[in-house]
């Protein structure tokens, strides 16, 4: 007789109450009966007991595999472990010794800084070695500072105001032609092409420009609208504080113009 009919003769006689009725159950597609469901559990629990831990070479208390041992099972490490744990830190994140050869001596700045760290009192020798260090360095500062400006000029105006102080009256006239001449330099490079006005009857005859800002003085364009004109034309007026050829030919072509020329800024819009 083969091995596999014996197996299942075997199983075929063995009665409800063990695992081997349990597998018959379902190997038939019947649902166990409650005997079977119970041999089958214990079987199972049987098969997958936990064995017991060797503790023959465990580390006893008072060492490092002891406290992680603890840490595992969730225990609270007893004193013994825990010095232990602690001394193996210190071991481990022992400073290393410095290296004294490569200190500076005594006489430096950087042996001052070495007496000031460890608490001690400098030598006379690192105290002087100090102080020169802090006036080179002072020095050095002082020459790459710009030298200031003196009195009458737009930068001693400016650090009269900086330093909450009246201006004094020849720092004001500094200012003054400060302004001046940036007003001036400001028109040349935005001056463009005008015509000339050559007499007081041609003021108003072509566009014309300002010498001093460069801004535009004539009627208004084609395609252009009243407030680009006005708004032109107040910037024109703001800037106009002083005596120019294109001014005083205005007054005095107010009649030519029609009876309604520029005066103090103001054009119309259109001129015949």
């Amino acid at each position: 007789m083969s091995y596999r009919k014996e197996l299942q003769m075997s199983l075929e006689l063995q009665p409800c109450g063990t695992n081997a009725a349990y597998q018959r159950h379902m190997k038939a597609g019947e649902q166990p009966c409650e005997p079977c469901v119970l041999a089958n559990r214990e079987q199972s629990r049987a098969s997958y007991k936990p064995k017991k831990l060797d503790t023959s070479d465990l580390q006893p208390c008072g060492t490092r595999a002891a406290y992680q041992r603890h840490v595992r099972a969730g225990e609270q490490p007893c004193d013994a472990c825990l010095e232990a744990n602690r001394e193996r830190n210190r071991a481990r994140y022992k400073p290393k010794p410095r290296d004294t050869s490569k200190l500076k001596p005594c006489g430096t700045q950087a042996a001052y800084k070495r007496h000031r760290a460890a608490g001690e009192e400098p030598c006379d020798a690192c105290k002087k070695a100090n102080r020169d260090a802090f006036r080179a360095r002072r020095e050095a500062l002082r020459k790459k500072s710009p030298a200031l400006k003196p009195c009458g000029t737009h930068a001693a105006y400016q650090r009269h105001l900086k330093a909450g102080e009246q201006p004094c009256e020849p720092c004001r006239q500094g200012y003054r032609d400060y302004m001046k001449e940036y007003l001036r330099k400001k028109a040349e490079k935005a001056k463009n092409a005008a015509l000339p006005v050559v007499a007081p009857e041609n003021a108003h005859k072509a566009p014309c420009t300002d010498p001093r800002n460069g801004y535009i003085w004539d009627p208004r364009a084609d395609g252009e609208g009243p407030g680009v004109v006005e708004a032109r034309w107040r910037r024109a007026a703001f800037l106009c504080v002083s005596e120019c050829p294109v001014v005083a030919h205005c007054r005095e072509s107010r009649a030519l113009a029609g009876g309604d020329g520029v005066w103090a800024g103001r054009i119309p819009e259109r001129v015949s």
